[in-house]
């Protein structure tokens, strides 16, 4: 069954993301540094990293914008040799790209759209050559493509980016109160929604868990009785018991009327002495 958005919360499922990042990345980050950064428990960080892979259909391969912001740039570079202002232009790209973490943008938007959104920003920011625009950029970087329907898409990407800068702009100003207050609201609607099955504040989760225990503990007393009378079957086999049940009996061997000694060998004869 694959896994829906709203069977983990994303503040409980953030950790395991960031410990599962790190391996694929071949930079791993101790789990449990993790957890005590977090406040979470090391077993559920753990566990957590199979609903994570599933939900990335184990795809660990992900597209970042920031490689397409450099391959557009050095494209950008050769182009136009003379312009100097690209290194500057890449520098606010690569801001806008760190602040759009704040956003949603990655899920709405390809990267390359994203990377060329954040060009056009910074390009026009900095409007240092005339001759450096919009169309030139675009001519540049994408070639034929219809710079119409273009031009359209990425005037709603530019939007989540801008969204986002305000965002990361407000977070050390006097607007974070605001920015917590609407958090505050988004978590509590969150709460809502999310799938009481996989929420370990739920009464649904905490019965769930209780059920699973009592599930094992049925299941290891069931296991222990079984051995037990496999014990005792063997015993009764083994002394010839003819199938009375001895519980309360004092143990006594029984003879066996099957049982038949073998046939001892003589003892080989002496040398004679001399």
């Amino acid at each position: 069954e694959p896994t829906q958005i709203m069977d983990h919360n994303p503040l409980r499922i953030i950790p395991t993301i960031i410990f599962l990042a790190g391996k694929a990345e071949e930079n791993p980050v101790a789990a449990d540094g993790i957890a005590k950064n977090w406040g979470i428990k090391l077993k559920r960080l753990v566990n957590q990293e199979v609903a994570v892979l599933e939900g990335l259909r184990f795809h660990l391969k992900i597209y970042h914008p920031r490689r397409a912001v450099e391959s557009f740039i050095s494209r950008l570079k050769a182009t136009y040799p003379a312009a100097e202002e690209f290194d500057n232009v890449m520098q606010i790209a690569l801001k806008l790209l760190s602040n759009s973490v704040h956003t949603d943008i990655q899920l709405l938007f390809p990267p390359s759209q994203i990377a060329l959104a954040s060009i056009l920003i910074a390009s026009r920011e900095i409007g240092d050559n005339d001759n450096i625009n919009d169309f030139t950029i675009l001519k540049t970087c994408v070639g034929g493509a219809s710079m119409q329907a273009l031009r359209q898409k990425l005037g709603d990407v530019e939007k989540v980016l801008q969204r986002g800068r305000e965002i990361a702009q407000a977070w050390g100003s006097e607007k974070k109160q605001a920015w917590n207050k609407e958090a505050q609201y988004l978590d509590r609607k969150l709460k809502i929604v999310l799938n009481p099955l996989y929420d370990p504040q739920s009464k649904v989760f905490k019965e769930r868990v209780k059920a699973q225990k009592r599930k094992k503990e049925i299941e290891r007393a069931t296991k222990n009785k079984r051995i037990k009378l496999e014990e005792k079957a063997r015993d009764r086999k083994l002394f010839g018991n003819d199938g009375a049940d001895d519980d309360d009996q004092p143990f006594a061997i029984r003879t066996n009327p099957n049982f038949k000694p073998k046939a001892r060998k003589p003892p080989a004869p002496e040398p004679p002495q001399e």
